[in-house]
């Protein structure tokens, strides 16, 4: 079964647990042992065909595997992927093209004192509507207190219809109990948005999610509001945002630096032997929201990656961009899409490596950061306290990054191959 190649530029894997649990669900398609065979078969094709690392490929048997990510997982160059995966149609359309979920719409973290706490909440689920936010600690789970033993197992799967009980502490201390029912929500890619003022300054500050379809909507209003208040600093916090779409990520760099780049060079894609035609270079045009920034502000994690790597990579021969956090994934590489609507699966596999002007790619082991500090889980996006807004701020003011706050805080991951991400969304 010949796969249907797309070139939807997916520069990393950019959902969470809640899809991944949706890929054990039963699904005809993905565990029929006749069905599973046959997508092995098409996936070695492909692999060996397209894959960054095809003569790493080991001789293995398609019929060995009872699922089409473990016979994947066999295959795969394990020093360098962690990223190729495979989805069904419908997972992959309710995520990357329609930015879909179902859970409750959060994310959460463990805080030093080892308290889960809210990362962030979508805007759309019936946990922001009722107030809360990132920094709260989820203090019950059904009436159980939740540890990295029982919290996925207190939540329960992802599916429409499950009811969870909370109890929060709130910042004041006070205590917030709910019923809340997992349902479809729609993602928001832009977090958070807001504008401060240091000194004579306007600063723009934007929480980024995701580079999928409908980013590009949800970028056009923050930046229509920071052009609107006179915005002449950014900060840009990519802390969660494990990447996307390249047109996305294209898109941005000329909202951010189309000015100075003069139409140059912002990624190249350089694909195996066998597929040089398909190389590509993607330059950063203005658009009708370029701003005139000179230099950016970046808040990063081990959870910023791919685009958003390469949208840090891409934009730095052209201004200076500083990171605040701790140091990116490392992934400088992409992928393509390959479909086939008669085994209802779409392969997703590094296809191809990711450089910039100066030709620098090749970051594995993560970009460095300018100024380590903390992911502040205990504060809101937008609070000045946050440890890395507050470092962002001190340089804009003072020319020059503070002290590093002394608590430590450490993401709660869970990672599986394919679905990965600093913190999971439930």
């Amino acid at each position: 079964m010949r796969l249907i190649f797309q070139k939807i530029l997916l520069l990393t894997v950019i959902t969470s647990l809640f899809l991944s649990q949706a890929c054990r669900k039963d699904n005809p398609s993905m565990t029929n042992k006749d069905s599973v065979v046959a997508i092995n078969n098409s996936i070695y094709s492909t692999m060996k065909d397209w894959y960054l690392w095809y003569d790493k490929i080991p001789q293995v048997d398609p019929k060995a595997f009872s699922t089409a990510q473990e016979f994947l997982d066999s295959i795969i160059y394990k020093p360098i992927d962690r990223w190729s995966f495979v989805l069904s149609l419908q997972e992959y359309n309710d995520y990357f093209v329609q930015g879909k979920m179902y859970g409750h719409g959060f994310s959460f973290g463990l805080d030093a004192e080892n308290h889960f706490r809210v990362a962030f909440v979508f805007q759309n689920s019936d946990l922001y509507k009722a107030g809360i936010r990132r920094g709260w600690i989820i203090e019950k789970i059904n009436g159980i207190a939740p540890d990295t033993s029982n919290v996925y197992e207190l939540l329960g799967k992802n599916e429409v219809g499950i009811k969870n009980i909370f109890t929060f502490i709130k910042p004041d201390n006070t205590e917030a109990s709910d019923t809340f029912t997992k349902k479809e929500v729609n993602m928001n890619t832009v977090l958070f948005r807001d504008t401060l003022q240091v000194d004579n300054k306007i600063v723009g500050y934007i929480v980024f999610d995701a580079f999928i379809a409908d980013a590009e909507t949800e970028l056009n209003e923050a930046f229509d509001f920071f052009i609107k208040t006179g915005v002449t600093e950014l900060v840009l916090d990519l802390r969660y945002n494990g990447g996307g779409d390249l047109t996305i990520a294209q898109y941005l760099a000329g909202i951010i630096g189309g000015n100075l780049a003069n139409n140059g060079p912002f990624a190249k894609l350089t694909c195996n032997n066998k597929h040089q035609a398909a190389n590509q270079t993607f330059n950063i045009t203005k658009n009708d929201r370029t701003m005139n920034f000179t230099r950016l502000f970046t808040i990063t994690t081990a959870g910023t990656a791919s685009a958003s790597e390469d949208l840090i990579n891409g934009l730095t021969p052209y201004m200076n961009v500083y990171l605040i956090g701790s140091k990116t994934d490392g992934k400088p590489t992409g992928m393509y899409t390959f479909t086939s609507t008669a085994l209802n699966f779409v392969l997703i596999p590094i296809t191809y490596q990711v450089t910039n002007k100066d030709n620098f790619g090749g970051f594995y082991t993560g970009i460095q950061v300018n100024k380590q500090e903390i992911d502040d889980i205990y504060h809101d996006f937008g609070d000045r306290n946050e440890a890395c807004l507050h470092q962002a701020l001190s340089f804009i003011e003072y020319g020059d990054f503070g002290s590093s706050v002394k608590s430590f805080y450490v993401p709660y991951k869970h990672h599986k191959r394919g679905w990965r991400k600093e913190i999971d969304a439930y």
